[in-house]
C-alpha cells in the first residue's frame, strides 16, 4: 500500500538500544504506531553499546527508522558528558538533514535528552519530554532531575512535558516553572492483552506445564532489586505453602541482575518446585497468553518512596488481561490508590512477606471475589487507559505542536 505525504517528521531520542525488553520501548512503540497512523515521518535515535550488538539488524519499527549512536553505560561524569556530546553533535547534524520539526525526548534515560534538547533549542525546534519517571540510576542510587540544576532547566525550558502519572505532575508543579505539563497515562493494547476463555487457559498451562486447578502468581519485566522484591514475594509462597496451598505457583517472565539470586533464593527457601522462569517473553501475544492464564499479577515494589509515584506498564497489561493486581505500595501512593479506588485488585506493605501473604490469600479464598476484581480490571483498561485513547491524546499535542512550529 502506498504511503501518503508525510505531515511532518518527528524525531524520538531514548537512550536506551532498541529494541529492548520493558515498558520504556513499549511505550515508543505505542507513540510510532500513533503518529505513523496519522501520517507522520517517525525516526528513533537510539544506542548501541557494547552489550547490544546483536540488535543492529532492526533498521526500522513499522514506519519508523532507527538511528543508533554509540553510549556508554557508566555512572562517570567522562562517560556522561561524551555521552551528552555525542548525542547532542549527531542530533545537530540530523535534524536539519531530515528536515525534523519536533523532538520527543524518553526519559530516562538522561544523558542523551540532555545532549539532544541543546541541539534541539540551537535549532529551534518544538520539543517534548515523555516523562516516565522522575529520577535516573537506581532507587538506591537516585538522580532526581528537578534537584539537578541542568536537568531542571532542560525541563523548565521544553514546549510540553508529557507525565504518565498524576503524582509526577504535581512534583513537576512544585519544583520547575514550566506549567505546560499534560497527562499521558501508561496504557495496554486491549487487541494483544486481553482475557482467555476457559479453554485458551487450560491449554496454555499444559504448554507451561501446568495444572488447570494451579494457582498462580505472576510477575513480568525487569528482575531488578533496586525497584521489586521478588525475594519477598517468595518468602510470601513459602508462608502460603506452609499452609497447606500447595497448588500456588510462581510464574516469572524477565530478566535483570537479580535472575540467579531469585533462583538461588528458591532453592534455599525449597520452593523451586513451586517457581517457573520463562526467561524473556519478547513476543506480547504470547505474554498475554501467559498473564491472561495466570490468577494474579504482582507489582512488587521495594520499599522506597520514590517509588510511590510510578505506576508500572505491566499493571496495565495485567488489568488488560483481566486478573487480579496485588501491589506491595504505600497507601497513599499513585498505584494504591487506582487499585483500591477502582477495586481492581489489593495492596501490601513493601518488604512484608506475612501482609503480603494475606493479601494473596485473600484471593485464593474466594473464586467470585477474583473473578469480579478481574472483571473491573479490564473495565478500567478500556474506559480510561486504551491505546485508542493514548493515541487521541498524542496526536493532538503534535497537531498543536505542529501548527506552532510553521
Amino acid at each position: 500500500m502506498k504511503k501518503s505525504k508525510s505531515k511532518g517528521k518527528i524525531m524520538i531520542v531514548i537512550g536506551y538500544p532498541v529494541p529492548f525488553y520493558g515498558a520504556g520501548w513499549r511505550r515508543i512503540q505505542y507513540i510510532i504506531d500513533c503518529l505513523s497512523s496519522k501520517g507522520y515521518s517517525v525516526y528513533v535515535l537510539s544506542s548501541i553499546s557494547s552489550s547490544s550488538l546483536g540488535i543492529i539488524r532492526y533498521k526500522e519499527y513499522k514506519f519508523a527508522k532507527i538511528i543508533r549512536l554509540p553510549l556508554v553505560f557508566l555512572d562517570i561524569a567522562l562517560t556522561k558528558m561524551l555521552n551528552i556530546l555525542t548525542f547532542f553533535l549527531y542530533t545537530l547534524l540530523i535534524l536539519p538533514l531530515l528536515h525534523v520539526t519536533i523532538l520527543i525526548l524518553s526519559m530516562p534515560p538522561e544523558d542523551p535528552c540532555l545532549g539532544s534538547f541543546l541541539a534541539g533549542r540551537l535549532l529551534n525546534r518544538k520539543i517534548i519530554i515523555d516523562y516516565r519517571d522522575e529520577y535516573g540510576g537506581s532507587a538506591t542510587r537516585p538522580v532526581i532531575y528537578t534537584k539537578i540544576p541542568y536537568y531542571r532547566a532542560m525541563l523548565e525550558q521544553v514546549d510540553t512535558i508529557v507525565a504518565v502519572t498524576y503524582s509526577l505532575i504535581r512534583n513537576l508543579q512544585n519544583n520547575i516553572r514550566n506549567k505546560k505539563i499534560v497527562y499521558i497515562p501508561n496504557v495496554a493494547d486491549t487487541d494483544i492483552f486481553k482475557p482467555s476463555t476457559s479453554l485458551m487457559i487450560n491449554k496454555i498451562r499444559n504448554k507451561l506445564g501446568l495444572n488447570f486447578d494451579d494457582f498462580i502468581l505472576t510477575y513480568t519485566g525487569i528482575l531488578s532489586p533496586h525497584t521489586y522484591n521478588l525475594p519477598n514475594v517468595m518468602q510470601s509462597l513459602k508462608i502460603l505453602i506452609k499452609k497447606g496451598k500447595d497448588n500456588i505457583k510462581l510464574l516469572i517472565a524477565g530478566k535483570g541482575p537479580s535472575k540467579e539470586s531469585i533462583l538461588k533464593i528458591a532453592k534455599i527457601l525449597k520452593i523451586d518446585d513451586h517457581l517457573i522462569y520463562l526467561g524473556v517473553v519478547k513476543d506480547p501475544y504470547m505474554l498475554s497468553e501467559i498473564i491472561s492464564s495466570s490468577d494474579i499479577g504482582l507489582v512488587p515494589y521495594i520499599n522506597n518512596t520514590l517509588l510511590k509515584n510510578c505506576v508500572s506498564m505491566k499493571f496495565y497489561e495485567y488489568c488488560s488481561c483481566g486478573i487480579p493486581v496485588i501491589a506491595t505500595a504505600y497507601e497513599d501512593s499513585e498505584i494504591a490508590h487506582i487499585i483500591l479506588n477502582n477495586r481492581l485488585g489489593l495492596v501490601a506493605e513493601p518488604d512484608n512477606p506475612l501482609d503480603l501473604s494475606i493479601k494473596i490469600e485473600k484471593i485464593y479464598n474466594n473464586y467470585n471475589y477474583r473473578k469480579e476484581l478481574g472483571k473491573n480490571a479490564r473495565i478500567f483498561i478500556e474506559k480510561y487507559h486504551s491505546k485508542d485513547s493514548f493515541c487521541a491524546k498524542y496526536s493532538s499535542l503534535i497537531n498543536s505542536l505542529q501548527r506552532m512550529s510553521r
